[in-house]
């Protein structure tokens, strides 16, 4: 088959992960389609929480802003007591609020609902020429050494359609019951959960629309367990209803949908308006034995779904497709090969084996019985562990560290593995790269110094090298050397310490200079003001490597840009 035959890339599903890939893959100059099943974008709530991480993420990508304009702060929970249902019992904050930091600028969750970060998605998406096409499920496909051809049913003119075309690769972001997956042979390991529920949507007046309303009710059997919290719209208010329920008998009318939501609160005084949405929810505990088969790869519930505690989903599916779009970025530019691609399902398999238990652990502490406040606090109140600046790769095969040794997952060492608990400690390669504000650009005496952020040199597109240290000597062949890289893979920042003097012309002809006035950058990165380090931060904004030199740097690049002589 001619390479004119084979597309670059289809992306079945237009969730948060799909549409996070295609965002990476056009921002990177790789053409790219995406596919999905439904014939309209969904309305309903879903996915509600987006934690810090991924909001750094977003801001990476440019769409923060307008998604933090849509959201707001993740609301306090309120607990009402029995019988009555109407005193307030205690009311606790699920993640403590904490100030931003110049390390950590977006520090707390917030509430943003699913569709409308997916609008903003597919509204960037938009402006390279590439839009979601509905009506369209993939049916079929078939893997060879060298593509994949893929069957797909489309809606034209009323009518159905088939098409099959080939794909060099292909990505299933198409959900817990991912075609992609299944025709691919991967495994869905795990178990459904117990847990009954009722989900939806009901407007709802004379309730506080600034808190999530919690109701207890403690009988025979697990607890019923009703959350009502208000949506974006005014009047409108999302419900679960889980524990000892039964879905069948709630959903058989509209009428009985509000009657289990009188008992489960013992609310006669709530006025229940339209049922907008209804359905039964029966969470499972489920993830693929590997992320890849072949050219074929999965991402978000396609690959991993668990219980709706914690707000885990969106964010973990979202850091799937940032780890593994600026891989296949490079390796369909032909900058890398593609055996880079075997790291997305080596570093995202522990963080989602771990991301799992926590979810599970946090689902058994909500079903016990917790009559008082701090039994209560002790249960529902999550570590900041949850937001996920923790998550780290420190086992990859492709990172690099000078200063630490590696941990070998499969090693002498992987007791020492912790996927998503490594924050408060040193930083090493592996790890979430640390922003820093009370950072200065340094230029010409036309313009003088302009403050910024490390976060602002960070990109999906191309790799940051931190250059720390004044050393004109150590900074020059660095610099010389990442210049034997492919053009636009690689940005280069020397970060001077805020008392030393910069002469420009000493810096070693890096693309930018910057000096770290507030010390923020040197703390953060462990840094020694006398002594010359070389940080390498992956497009994914974790730290690829940890180098004192030329020598290192070189170490590493050669094993991302492996189909690259330099």
């Amino acid at each position: 088959m001619s390479q004119e035959e084979v597309a670059p890339v289809l992306v079945a599903g237009a969730g948060p992960a799909g549409l996070t890939l295609a965002l990476i893959l056009a921002k990177s100059g790789v053409p790219v389609r995406i596919i999905n099943k439904a014939s309209s974008f969904h309305k309903e709530q879903r996915g509600l929480g987006l934690q810090p991480r991924t909001q750094e993420i977003f801001h990476f990508l440019g769409v923060l802003p307008e998604m933090r304009t849509l959201g707001i702060d993740l609301q306090p929970l309120k607990f009402y007591k029995f019988p009555g249902g109407k005193e307030v019992l205690t009311t606790l904050h699920l993640v403590m609020p904490e100030d931003p930091t110049p390390s950590r600028p977006f520090n707390n969750p917030i509430q943003v609902p699913q569709h409308h970060t997916e609008a903003v998605l597919r509204s960037h998406l938009a402006k390279y020429g590439c839009s979601v096409e509905l009506n369209t499920e993939l049916i079929a496909l078939e893997r060879f050494d060298d593509h994949v051809e893929v069957t797909v049913k489309k809606t034209v003119d009323g009518e159905e359609v088939l098409e099959t075309k080939s794909y060099r690769w292909l990505i299933g972001a198409d959900g817990g019951r991912s075609v992609v997956r299944k025709q691919s042979g991967l495994s869905f390991e795990g178990e459904s959960s117990p847990e009954k529920a009722v989900l939806g949507e009901v407007y709802l007046d004379e309730l506080d629309p600034y808190h999530w309303h919690m109701w207890l009710k403690y009988t025979d059997g697990p607890p019923t367990n009703l959350l009502i919290r208000a949506t974006e719209v005014k009047g409108k208010f999302w419900f679960m209803l889980s524990g000892n329920v039964d879905p069948e008998k709630i959903l058989e009318s509209d009428e009985s949908v509000k009657e289990a939501l009188r008992l489960a609160s013992e609310r006669d005084d709530l006025p229940l308006g339209e049922i907008v949405h209804k359905t039964d929810y029966r969470p499972s505990v489920r993830m693929v034995n590997k992320f890849r088969e072949g050219r074929v790869f999965v991402a978000g519930d396609a690959a991993h779904v668990h219980t709706p505690r914690g707000g885990q989903g969106v964010n973990s599916s979202v850091q799937d497709a940032f780890n593994l779009g600026w891989k296949i970025a490079l390796v369909e530019k032909g900058l890398a090969s593609p055996s880079l691609l075997d790291t997305y399902s080596e570093e995202r398999f522990p963080v989602i084996t771990q991301m799992l238990q926590e979810t599970v652990n946090m689902t058994k502490d909500v079903f016990t019985q917790m009559r008082d406040p701090e039994s209560l606090k002790s249960a529902w109140q999550r570590g900041t562990h949850l937001k996920q600046f923790g998550i780290n790769y420190r086992w990859s095969s492709i990172i690099f560290d000078e200063r630490f040794k590696s941990i070998d997952s499969a090693g002498a060492e992987a007791g020492a593995l912790n996927a998503y608990g490594s924050d408060g400690d040193a930083l090493r390669a592996g790890d979430r790269a640390p922003d820093a504000t009370g950072v200065v650009r340094i230029g010409g005496k036309e313009t003088g110094p302009q403050p910024t952020s490390l976060f602002a040199t960070f990109s999906p597109t191309h790799h940051t090298v931190l250059i720390f240290g004044a050393d004109a000597a150590a900074t020059g062949p660095v610099v010389q050397r990442l210049k034997t890289y492919p053009p636009g893979t690689v940005f280069s920042a020397t970060v001077h310490p805020g008392a030393s003097s910069i002469v420009l012309e000493a810096a070693g002809g890096a693309d930018v200079v910057l000096q770290d006035r507030d010390g923020v950058a040197y703390a953060e990165y462990g840094m020694s003001e006398g002594q010359p380090f070389v940080v390498i931060v992956r497009p994914d904004g974790f730290v690829g490597a940890g180098t004192s030199g030329e020598e290192g740097v070189r170490k590493y690049f050669d094993a991302i840009f492996s189909a690259v002589a330099t």
